[in-house]
């Protein structure tokens, strides 16, 4: 009985011992590699497969858009200490470029937009995309601006490109078949640098397709009933979401965003929604967190059209593996009130 009463305290002690030099190898493992990633939505991709190994920091965990946002000194530091940074590229952080490529090696930047595979479009260069309205612009040669004739259009920048130097729109990863390639290519990564636990790796990305599948059969669902239903949105962002669930943003306020509509794009909107006969007039005009919405909550007010937000990349959504499912789960309630 003596003996019991030793033995029961030495197993509690050698118990508490365990415990702790399990937590304190989990923890070690948890921080043994830095990963860094800079947007929410590929935040959660990027969580969801290394999830139960490494917990990936959010570079932009704030209400900032990547098209116009400067680093601050904490997100540059948190950079040169990464071990891996994941960004979609160029072509969506193109404002971002220089600074990563001074701070951070070659080899741990992992750009997703050069992945085989992906789905890419080009981005639309006017910001009314539907034939009668882009056929009347090339009719037109009156901008509206009342300061350029015909031969000076074009230092009006009208066919400008806004978001980056390159063509292709880097809102990739709102395509479910996007996100599936950025998922794989993600396991491979972390399974090179982290052969140790590629196993883990894989069984998560394996896991993470499956609900991405079963995500897209729900909102293809769920869509259905404003499939094609006309909508003007702040800037070109729903290109991937549109001809993946067959929504149809028709225009955008803006070519660059950041910035107001030039003269002539505003001219052409106005006559848009002063069309309410056109098989083109739109439903909603969506709003976007990122961005002052001053001249699409004019317009709607002015022509007595519904506006809503629309935020693609989660600004009141918390962090981490389910940040993606929730996303895209709230656009899609956001288009469903704007467009129902």
């Amino acid at each position: 009985m003596r003996s019991l009463k030793i033995l029961i305290p030495l197993f509690l002690f050698l118990g508490i011992i365990y415990a702790w030099y399990h937590k304190q190898s989990s923890l070690k493992t948890d921080s043994s590699l830095s990963i860094v990633v800079t947007i929410k939505p590929i935040h959660s991709l990027v969580s969801a497969v290394a999830e139960g190994v490494l917990t990936p920091k959010l570079l932009m965990d704030r209400n900032a858009s990547p098209h116009t946002h400067s680093l601050s000194p904490d997100e540059v530091q948190m950079l040169r200490k990464a071990d891996l940074v994941v960004w979609v590229g160029e072509i969506y952080e193109a404002h971002m470029k220089q600074i990563l490529e001074k701070t951070v090696p070659a080899p741990k930047i992992f750009t997703l937009s050069d992945k085989d595979g992906l789905i890419l479009y080009p981005y639309r260069k006017e910001s009314l995309w539907e034939g009668e309205f882009i056929e009347a612009h090339e009719h037109s040669h009156d901008c509206g601006c009342g300061t350029c004739d015909d031969d000076a259009h074009e230092g009006h920048d009208h066919h400008g490109h806004s978001h980056s130097s390159h063509s292709t729109d880097g809102h990739l990863w709102l395509d479910p078949q996007n996100a599936i390639i950025i998922v794989n290519e993600v396991s491979n990564v972390l399974s090179r640098i982290d052969p140790s636990h590629a196993a883990h790796y894989k069984n998560n990305a394996a896991k993470t397709i499956i609900e991405i599948k079963h995500l897209d059969d729900r909102l293809q669902e769920r869509l259905r009933p404003i499939k094609g239903k006309p909508y003007l949105l702040y800037h070109d962002a729903m290109q991937y979401f549109d001809h993946h669930f067959g929504t149809k943003a028709i225009g955008a306020i803006t070519i660059e965003p950041g910035h107001p509509p030039k003269a002539q794009h505003f001219m052409r909107l106005k006559a848009l929604l002063g069309n309410k006969s056109s098989p083109f007039y739109p439903a909603c005009i969506f709003t976007e967190p990122q961005f002052e919405n001053d001249a699409s909550i004019n317009l709607a007010e002015q022509f007595s059209l519904r506006y809503h937000m629309l935020d693609y990349l989660g600004q009141d959504i918390s962090s981490g593996p389910k940040a993606y499912f929730e996303i895209m789960n709230q656009m899609a309630d956001d288009l469903l009130k704007g467009l129902s």
